[in-house]
């Protein structure tokens, strides 16, 4: 069953999947092109971090929207809850989806990056495997977070207003660093 309910959200879903990974990868390989043009000494390495850092939080906005609040807001779900499963492994497959595609939007993007880097900088598989390990992380968090806040409905714009200004608050008013964080 659990086949099944895979299925069925990659046949809603699928234009929207593909669509999300295309736009990552153009803003990753626009993002690569233009830090290497301001001849900065940064590299692609550089433009492919601040293309996954851009696009991951949107992305990741657009596919829990897709995987958890259009399911509540047309209604589905409650097709869904009537189905002889338990409720913890519809939410399972979806959660297994959003994380599967941030990993293969993640790798891509890295691997494209690897692509465009070939004969100007040296990657050894070592720095490739910590670029890989190190994007996939940060998308994984990404799409975890999103996905959580899915469920929140029409509060998670609150949500989101109190959380950006309670690190405006502490970036203004106390010496913790928090640009310095992963």
């Amino acid at each position: 069953m659990t086949r099944v309910l895979w299925q069925k959200e990659f046949r809603q879903h699928w234009p929207w999947f593909i669509l999300l990974g295309l736009m990552i990868w153009v803003m990753v390989v626009f993002t690569s092109f233009v830090f290497n043009a301001q001849g900065t000494g940064a590299g692609v390495f550089t433009g492919i971090g601040f293309g996954l850092w851009l696009m991951m939080p949107v992305a990741g906005l657009i596919l829990s929207h897709l995987l958890v609040y259009s399911e509540y807001q047309v209604k589905t779900q409650l097709f869904l809850e009537g189905l002889p499963l338990p409720r913890w492994r519809m939410l399972a497959v979806k959660l297994w989806l959003a994380l599967f595609l941030s990993l293969i939007y993640a790798a891509g993007g890295v691997m494209i990056g690897w692509g465009f880097s070939a004969g100007t900088e040296p990657v050894t598989p070592r720095f490739l495997g910590i670029l890989l390990a190190s994007a996939c992380g940060w998308s994984g968090f990404v799409f975890g977070f999103f996905f959580a806040m899915g469920f929140l409905g029409r509060f998670r714009g609150v949500i989101f207003l109190i959380i950006a200004v309670t690190l405006v608050v502490i970036m203004t008013t106390t010496s913790i660093p928090l640009g310095e964080f992963p």
